[in-house]
């Protein structure tokens, strides 16, 4: 599995000028409370003289505790506190899911991850002990679930992308350009977590994709894609199959959504919290749904939080592995 190369500690840490000895006079007896890593942008081999310093600290005592900031010189340091039980929930999400190799890479057949807990995954398989004795947060066995559950997870917002794009342009609406955009710039996602590169926050990507390999003219032409037609294009180049995702999700309530009373009357109350006396309340395939009740309701629907899309784990698996 290409990817970054791993740096130590101490050359991650030069990066914005403090040494490994400095970060541990300043931050005295806390770093004594545990393993101590340094992840984020830094560990991953990214960072540059603006990063912070973001320290994961794990004990065997002790709960989770609020993030802590301090400073050694004008370099921030944030400091995470973490139950050593909190990387055996972890490896319980992502071990032992089936995986199906697809032509991005090894992908997971779930997504069970939380927002916060693929964060998590991403920054503790490319954690740096500042002990070498403290070992790696996450067994190396464990490295190749992780990256498929990744992603899985970046493949489902590629393809959801794809189904609102489609929509829209469907409808001629004048967001479309630049979802088909925003769906050029996830096949890149995908492409380098496929190959091994994880690090959170998107300004990362043309560092990824240089650490990754991938040619400078690919990643324009699918950074420059904004319709349906230059995309399929663009991936087709790659070698990739088409991604049509209108056919490869399903749409269903969005449970944060509820129907609320005034008076006699019914509306519905969504998570923005906004109030529509009259709601799209469809469920099922995509693709059904549109041909029931038009492209134009149902990209409303969406937008506005009254129903929300899923990406159909059959129809990704039937359409990725052929």
């Amino acid at each position: 599995m290409a990817g970054v190369q791993v740096v130590s500690v101490e050359q991650a840490l030069g990066v914005v000028g403090v040494g490994l000895a400095q970060l541990r006079t300043h931050a005295g007896s806390v770093l004594a409370d545990g393993r101590s890593y340094l992840v984020g942008s830094l560990a991953a081999g990214f960072g540059n003289r603006g990063s912070d310093i973001d320290i994961h600290l794990f004990r065997s005592t002790g709960g989770y505790a609020p993030p802590y900031l301090m400073f050694v010189g004008d370099v921030p340091v944030d400091l995470e506190h973490f139950p050593d039980q909190a990387v055996g929930d972890l490896l319980a999400q992502v071990t032992d899911l089936p995986v199906a190799a697809t032509p991005f890479g090894p992908v997971a057949l779930t997504n069970p991850l939380s927002e916060t807990d693929e964060r998590r995954l991403i920054r503790w398989l490319t954690a740096l002990p500042l002990d070498p004795e403290s070992g790696p947060v996450l067994p190396p066995q464990a490295s190749a679930d992780g990256f498929a559950v990744l992603l899985r997870a970046v493949v489902d917002r590629l393809v959801t992308m794809v189904a609102l794009a489609e929509l829209a342009e469907e409808v001629a609406a004048e967001g479309a350009p630049y979802l088909w955009a925003r769906a050029g710039r996830l096949v890149l996602e995908v492409t380098c977590t496929g190959r091994g590169s994880a690090v959170t926050g998107e300004k990362w990507l043309p560092a990824r994709l240089d650490a990754c390999g991938v040619p400078v003219d690919t990643a324009r032409r699918m950074l420059s894609v904004t319709s349906g037609e230059e995309f399929a294009a663009a991936t087709g180049s790659l070698g990739l199959p088409a991604i049509r995702g209108v056919e490869l999700t399903t749409v269903r309530p969005d449970p944060a959504a509820r129907e609320v009373s005034v008076g006699r009357q019914r509306f519905l109350l969504t998570r923005h919290e906004r109030v529509y006396p009259e709601w799209v309340a469809a469920a099922g395939a995509t693709a059904a749904v549109r041909d029931d009740i038009g492209a134009a309701p149902l990209l409303s629907g969406l937008r506005t939080g009254q129903i929300v899309l899923d990406v159909s784990t059959d129809a990704l698996r039937d359409a990725l592995c052929r």
